[in-house]
């Protein structure tokens, strides 16, 4: 009876951590995919799912999403093409507990209410000016231009031949007052930041 005892409080306490490992090791499989599936999905699908997986694992100030029935904006600048993948990857899915919808911005278009806010590539020559307009606000930065994290982004896409993987700009992370779980921190690349933040 002791010994059924001690299985049965074994297997319980493997469904535990099989939950907890769960969305990770589906991350890791984005990974994968980014790295060998190709043909079966485009870059910008796999983007719009990574973009997807960051916000589940970020954490924003208490207060900073308001109420349940208040939704994750992720407001995208410079990439309709992104931006109308990303409403299809998103429509009618929850983070937090919270509703997701994509907001499409011009360059000159008010950032405030953006819990998200992806930076097109075409928007390159005004990086730094889009960051500065969200670095005072609680607003998760994520661009695939290169040098993005290292000007003061906090998320940036990179290609190393075949594969698709991220750069992570802690400092940018922490001066906004948000948390990246260290789940994800594992899977990317560090870089300093050379913005001159503080």
């Amino acid at each position: 009876m002791a010994l059924l005892s001690h299985n049965q409080r074994a297997a319980a306490r493997g469904r535990r951590v099989h939950g907890r490992l769960r969305i990770p090791l589906l991350l890791a499989l984005l990974c994968a995919s980014a790295a060998h599936g190709q043909k079966q999905a485009s870059e910008v699908s796999l983007k719009s799912a990574f973009l997807y997986k960051f916000i589940y694992y970020a954490e924003w100030p208490e207060q900073a999403l308001g109420a349940v029935a208040d939704p994750i904006a992720i407001c995208v600048i410079g990439q309709d093409a992104f931006a109308e993948v990303l409403e299809g990857a998103v429509h009618g899915r929850t983070s937090h507990e919270h509703p997701v919808v994509v907001r499409r911005l011009d360059g000159s278009t008010e950032v405030s209410g953006c819990h998200v806010l992806f930076v097109g590539s075409l928007e390159s020559a005004r990086m730094e000016q889009i960051i500065a307009r969200v670095s005072a606000q609680p607003t998760l930065t994520i661009g695939d231009a290169e040098g993005f994290a290292r000007r003061g982004g906090m998320i940036n896409f990179t290609r190393r031949g075949a594969r698709l993987g991220f750069e992570i700009n802690r400092g940018a992370v922490r001066r906004a007052g948000l948390n990246l779980s260290s789940q994800l921190l594992k899977l990317a690349e560090l870089v300093p930041d050379d913005s001159g933040g503080n």
